[in-house]
């Protein structure tokens, strides 16, 4: 019993090989593939999609952080751009309208001149109380 143990052990810390035998059989391209497989420590039962995560892990983990950069960078250019679209939304809608009403452009320099010597007053928003309540 302690000699199944103990062949365990050994077993467990051997490199992973795959038999001279079935290597005889394949092709150099194949020999190759295998040769991958088993380094990246490819088991048998595994799926194709374990198989494919062991041997690309660092390409995973390169592609996880390049994307999140990419989403940070990306939302500050894809603001950048809505804003210059709605923008450019914004004078065509009034461009629209200006021919759809016969009106050429906007209100001259001259015309708007007249209410500069205007004063802003800004109106209390709060209601005015009676001063005498009693």
């Amino acid at each position: 019993m302690s000699k199944k143990r103990h062949d365990r052990h050994i077993t467990e810390h051997q490199e992973a090989q795959f038999d001279f035998d079935d290597a005889k059989e394949l092709t150099v391209g194949e020999a190759m593939l295998k040769n991958e497989e088993v380094e990246a420590g490819v088991l048998p039962g595994d799926s194709i999609l374990d198989k494919y995560v062991k041997q690309h892990k660092d390409e995973i983990e390169a592609d996880k952080f390049e994307t999140r950069q990419f989403s940070k960078d990306d939302l500050v250019e894809k603001e950048g751009i809505e804003e210059i679209e709605e923008t450019q939304t914004l004078d065509n809608l009034l461009q629209e309208l200006r021919e759809e009403t016969g009106v050429t452009s906007p209100a001259s320099e001259d015309e708007l001149s007249q209410f500069d010597d205007l004063e802003l007053t800004r109106v209390s928003e709060t209601p005015l109380v009676e001063a005498s309540e009693t």
